[in-house]
């Protein structure tokens, strides 16, 4: 790998970054003001179960397809295998997605007083779950991907400011994403074709996929279930506009430290790479990736909490004043957040510590779910956000002491030549 594909990879994430976080940020003052609070909050409950769907059916092969792509470069016949044995396994996912959107009409009032909505949230799922990111990642080819992702969003964004007018156009903002992430897959498939050779996949080595991607799909599901999917659960035991202040404030707040994650992916693969060839050389750079994560982390969240008020009048509008609160919570979890990123999913999971890496965040998903509820019915959207500051602060240390008890944390010096000792 030349050392400029790095560098490559960090600015194509970039762009995809810009397009997936900032874009939604700017249609998010028009939406919250148009829908209002109830509006808005069926919407940001609606994104909240899609964003459980797109866990679902990407299956975690952001990481763990990734990883086996980016060794497998040398090898066009075994990557072929993977990419074409990766689109099987996302197939028979997406059907469980569809399959789940059937039970969660039938158990759901807002979906089925609003099957538009839901509808429009299936598709946006499976079009974000059956992105090519993945793959260009692996390759460190991101050009593509970002032309695609850029062009799609702007006309994303013109959508929602021509089609969403007033309340009740609640489903129009779920469909004009949903065919965005499809018209995107669409665009970035000759490229990928052209790169990989395309065979078609078999039932075994799609299972045997699913089998391998199991370990990254928990813990990503188990993330998931104490981020994006809180406004969800918020839903289910809170009002509708408390599910509004909650994911303005965890939008702004999620945009912000979503900042740190283009760089924290882009090391990912190099790391993946580096370790199987210089342990000592991937120990050093995982510690400078988290000391960076870690100082950025500290600066957003200091940044964030001095200016909430203002920053949610300016973002949401003068309905909003609660989301203010609930963003200075969250900010104090910037830190924690930018220091398990940096160790736990980038640097364990590099490592192949991944039943280690799922058993931290399957604890920390079930934590989530016991207080995040009991704190929610108590104290609605300000008691998710002191949850989810507990959450990953114990995610963090829990992370750290793991490395630590096995030798494994990253130092200046780098690790000891050999692989990890089992526990």
């Amino acid at each position: 790998m030349t050392p400029s594909r790095p560098t490559s990879a960090v600015a194509g994430l970039y762009a995809i970054h810009a397009v997936n976080v900032a874009f939604p940020l700017i249609t998010l003052p028009y939406l919250s003001r148009v829908l209002g609070p109830k509006g808005w909050g069926l919407v940001a409950f609606t994104q909240a179960f899609a964003a459980y769907l797109v866990l679902l059916v990407d299956f975690g092969f952001t990481f763990s397809a990734t990883r086996a792509a980016a060794q497998a470069q040398d090898d066009p016949r075994h990557l072929s295998e993977i990419v074409s044995d990766v689109w099987g396994a996302k197939a028979i996912m997406s059907v469980v997605a569809l399959a789940l959107c059937v039970v969660a009409y039938a158990a759901i009032d807002a979906f089925r007083s609003e099957p538009a909505l839901l509808a429009g949230g299936a598709a946006t799922a499976i079009g974000y779950g059956c992105s090519l990111t993945w793959l260009f990642l692996a390759l460190q080819e991101l050009r593509p991907v970002a032309v695609a992702e850029v062009a799609t969003r702007l006309l994303a964004v013109a959508g929602i400011f021509m089609f969403v007018r007033q309340p009740g156009h609640e489903w129009r903002v779920l469909a004009i994403q949903g065919a965005a992430a499809g018209a995107s897959i669409l665009l970035v498939l000759p490229v990928a074709a052209r790169r990989v050779r395309v065979v078609p996949p078999t039932l075994e080595r799609s299972l045997r996929m699913l089998r391998d991607g199991w370990s990254t799909f928990v813990s990503r599901g188990a993330i998931a279930a104490y981020t994006t999917g809180n406004a969800f659960v918020l839903g289910l035991v809170a009002p509708v506009s408390s599910v509004a202040f909650y994911s303005g404030g965890d939008r702004i707040s999620r945009g912000v430290v979503g900042m740190l994650n283009p760089l924290n992916q882009a090391m990912f693969p190099r790391l993946s790479s580096l370790v199987s060839r210089d342990r000592r050389a991937a120990g050093r750079v995982a510690w400078r990736t988290a000391l960076l994560m870690l100082a950025l982390g500290c600066v957003l969240a200091v940044v964030l909490t001095a200016g909430a008020p203002v920053i949610v009048r300016f973002v949401l509008g003068p309905d909003y004043a609660s989301s203010a609160v609930v963003l200075r919570i969250l900010a104090a979890a910037l830190p924690a957040i930018a220091l398990s990123n940096a160790l736990g999913i980038n640097w364990m999971l590099a490592m192949g510590m991944d039943r280690e890496f799922m058993w931290i965040i399957l604890t920390a998903a079930a934590s989530n779910l016991a207080a995040g509820v009991l704190l929610s019915v108590l104290f609605a959207h300000r008691g998710m956000a002191v949850t989810v500051v507990a959450v990953e602060s114990a995610v963090a240390v829990a992370t750290i002491a793991v490395l630590a008890r096995r030798g494994l944390l990253p130092s200046r010096n780098g690790l000891p030549a050999g692989p990890p000792e089992p526990l």
